[in-house]
């Protein structure tokens, strides 16, 4: 058996050939005809392949995708994927994870892909939480929520509130109780204050647990169906075909009559080579 594009791609190779030798040959014969006194009278013949027409009379025994398509579908499915995934802060598993629903399932649901988006930044979250840095000084928590100078300070000994405002580093941010607190440095919490500070620390994190997930689930949603509708258009696409076909004799002759087909070529052969050449 060969493949379709093999044997249309074996006669373009062979008709490229046949021009150029058919130039080559016109071009040694000018030379003769240049160089000879008596045949310089007569015009040069010229031999060229101008158009060209191919019957191939074939057997389709097999039709499947191209071998570059799955590969090329997969590849933009993916930088969607990821681009969808950016803004979330989700880890590379739960985008393969997607790429392969979006593969396997004919077209799937923004329920689908909300669902999974869903678990995966619950658990993004809850590991965030957990490394969430939060450091008793004197009486006021040093809260670093990320390493891009997202700083804060709360108050857990009193009831004052605090001007609310971002501190560019953890140290930054103890200047700033410095000038605010009234326990003086070096003053050791006392049982009571270090279980203040501990039901601080629990609604901190609890707090953050709550606004992040919440930001995310909302994010998650518009973003499963964005991803869903992105995925369907690309499954839309039409596929790229690989015909499987019989072309020799022996092959053909085994074959019962309403499975042959001719596939007609008709090519521009000017177009594959130049019509002409120069001397050097």
């Amino acid at each position: 058996m060969a493949d379709l594009r093999d044997v249309v791609s074996a006669l373009l190779r062979d008709v490229t050939e046949a021009r150029s030798q058919a130039d080559k040959a016109v071009r040694d014969l000018a030379l003769e005809y240049r160089n000879d006194a008596i045949l310089r009278a007569f015009p040069v013949p010229r031999t060229e392949i101008r158009d060209l027409k191919i019957e191939l009379r074939v057997a389709v025994t097999d039709l499947g995708q191209g071998s570059d398509a799955a590969s090329r579908r997969e590849k933009i499915i993916r930088v969607h994927v990821d681009r969808s995934l950016k803004a979330l802060g989700l880890d590379d598993s739960i985008a393969r994870k997607l790429v392969d629903v979006a593969l396997r399932d004919a077209a799937p649901s923004a329920e689908r892909i909300e669902q999974m988006l869903t678990d995966a930044v619950r658990a993004s979250v809850r590991e965030l939480t957990g490394t969430l840095d939060i450091e008793v000084y004197r009486d006021f928590l040093v809260v670093s929520e990320s390493k891009d100078g997202n700083t804060r300070i709360v108050p857990f000994l009193s009831s004052e509130s605090v001007p609310v405002k971002r501190f560019a580093s953890p140290v930054e941010a103890r200047k700033g109780i410095d000038a605010i607190s009234k326990l003086r440095p070096g003053t050791a919490l006392t049982p009571q204050q270090r279980k203040q500070a501990d039901e601080a620390i629990r609604v901190e994190r609890e707090s953050f647990e709550k606004r992040l997930l919440s930001e995310k689930l909302s994010l998650a949603k518009t973003t499963a169906l964005d991803l869903a509708t992105s995925v369907a258009g690309i499954k839309e696409q039409p596929e790229d075909k690989r015909l499987t076909v019989d072309v020799s004799t022996e092959q053909l002759k085994a074959l019962p009559q309403h499975m042959i087909s001719t596939l007609t070529f008709t090519l521009d052969v000017d177009g594959i080579l130049p019509a002409s050449f120069e001397e050097s």
